[in-house]
């Protein structure tokens, strides 16, 4: 069980998941190893996976080759769909069985203006400013519950920016490693797609302490929520 959550904020994109690696479909051992399923590469571009690993490195082979066909997209969605065509037919060649064991979103800069993409097996879905955060993965049920409730409660105006996006995906996947049973599991990794001091997109993956701070922020944060302070208020009558 893994669980990847991805915000197309106002001012860049958030993706944020779990560690769990899937080794091989159906297999015993298929999730008792952590590691990273986020990625970035040149041309200010975020690559985000949850399932087989096998099948995301043949995947990572296209994404990290030159972004001359994102460049050369006349349409944001062009890219994504150059990309999973070039990626199905290496499957194809090599004889990987169909459909593919992985969902993925890509995060990527176009015509001066930020993206992400969901793919559930070959299907892709622009996040847009009104559908603007998905989770994928055999942990995505939860994580979109959850998602719903902090939006509702914390983004009343619509998407959230940066501060707030990077403050909910961390809480989202925090949520279903604490709720889930052994089936997801940290450390929490998360990568942006947002401007720099100079005013140009930049893909990185955040800092160990960067994340810390946001688990800090939602530790001392949670307790002034409304709903909370209710429930203690109840336990406490008992």
């Amino acid at each position: 069980m893994t669980v990847l959550v991805a915000f197309n904020r106002v001012d860049g994109v958030v993706i944020a998941s779990d560690s769990m690696l899937t080794l091989f479909a159906r297999s015993p051992a298929a999730s008792r190893r952590t590691s990273n399923e986020i990625f970035t590469a040149t041309g200010n571009r975020i690559f985000a996976y949850s399932g087989q690993q096998a099948h995301a490195e043949l995947f990572k082979v296209d994404f990290e080759k030159d972004p001359t066909t994102l460049t050369e997209s006349s349409h944001p969605i062009e890219y994504p769909c150059n990309l999973i065509r070039s990626i199905h037919n290496r499957f194809l060649n090599i004889g990987v069985p169909q459909p593919i064991g992985i969902q993925f979103t890509l995060a990527y800069e176009h015509n001066g203006t930020h993206h992400c993409c969901i793919f559930d097996g070959m299907s892709p879905f622009l996040l847009s400013e009104s559908d603007f955060f998905a989770t994928i993965g055999s942990g995505a049920a939860l994580a979109e519950a959850f998602l719903k409730f902090l939006v509702n409660s914390l983004c009343p105006d619509g998407r959230p920016d940066m501060v707030n996006g990077k403050l909910l995906a961390t809480w989202a996947i925090r949520y279903v490693i604490q709720t889930n049973a052994g089936g997801v599991d940290g450390p929490i990794r998360i990568a942006v797609l947002e401007k720099n001091t100079d005013n140009f997109y930049a893909a990185r993956e955040l800092q160990e302490y960067e994340i810390v701070d946001e688990l800090t922020i939602i530790e001392d944060f949670q307790y002034t929520m409304p709903f909370f302070a209710y429930r203690d208020q109840v336990r406490l009558q008992y």
